[in-house]
């Protein structure tokens, strides 16, 4: 998913193949669910396995220096645009697989690592850890906190079984939208994500009746009347939501 990222970073897109990394079981060479290994008795038996899922590593510059970068002779990624991250960063925690968080990440940290030379590996990269308090990362730190929290509580954004909304996307216009449920504790979740500078509307199938009710900022509930009924979510701009049953 890395490279992936940064690209959509730098160039300011989404698309259908964004949504597909989210789920490694998709595709003609998915992601194994199990291995096979051998217990302490030597029997063989299935390990459940899981990709990691990241958007940044420590020898890769920081997802923020390919949305912008700053001005002057060092380069450093722009923090100011520290909102162009939000909907990676709710992406990340609602994929299947394991969320990896590489440190500061989470406060818009904005390295440039060089691509060779002697500064690549010579460089200290410290973490600034007083950007964790400042305009830029206060912001970013509450919605790592809350996604974090959100996914060791909700079953459905943890689970192997995603469904994207492909016909009603529109990556086009900077909306996707996807499906996470979870079978056995019968827990649905439909994620929504705005890549685009604009508030954009988009209207889905939500799978079964009921209340939903968005979980990242909790302020608001959606009633669905009957299956499959297609409703209009508005998403704000760089940013994202997650409707809960």
């Amino acid at each position: 998913m890395l490279n992936k990222v940064e690209d959509m970073a730098q160039r300011n897109y989404v698309d259908d193949q964004f949504v597909h990394l989210l789920d490694p079981g998709f595709g003609s060479d998915p992601y194994p669910s199990t291995r096979k290994v051998h217990d302490i008795a030597g029997n063989s038996v299935d390990m459940p396995v899981a990709p990691f899922q990241y958007l940044e590593t420590h020898d890769h510059s920081q997802l923020i220096s390919f949305v912008g970068r700053e001005g002057g002779d060092e380069p450093f990624g722009d923090r100011s645009k520290f909102y162009k991250l939000q909907p990676f960063a709710i992406a990340l925690y609602t994929c299947q697989g394991t969320p990896m968080l590489w440190q500061g990440q989470e406060f818009a940290e904005n390295y440039v690592l060089p691509n060779e030379g002697n500064r690549r590996i010579r460089d200290r990269r410290d973490v600034n850890w007083e950007y964790f308090y400042d305009q830029y990362g206060a912001p970013l730190i509450r919605l790592y906190r809350i996604l974090g929290k959100l996914r060791h509580s909700f079953p459905a954004l943890r689970s192997r079984e995603s469904f994207y909304y492909n016909a009603q996307s529109s990556p086009g216009n900077g909306i996707v939208a996807y499906k996470r449920q979870s079978t056995p504790h019968k827990q649905i979740a439909i994620v929504f994500l705005n890549f685009s500078d604009n508030l954009q509307s988009i209207s889905v199938p939500f799978p079964e009746p009921g209340t939903y009710r968005e979980i990242i900022d909790d302020k608001f509930e959606i009633s669905v009347n009957s299956a499959n009924q297609s409703i209009s979510v508005d998403v704000p701009p760089n940013y994202g939501s997650i409707f809960i049953k």
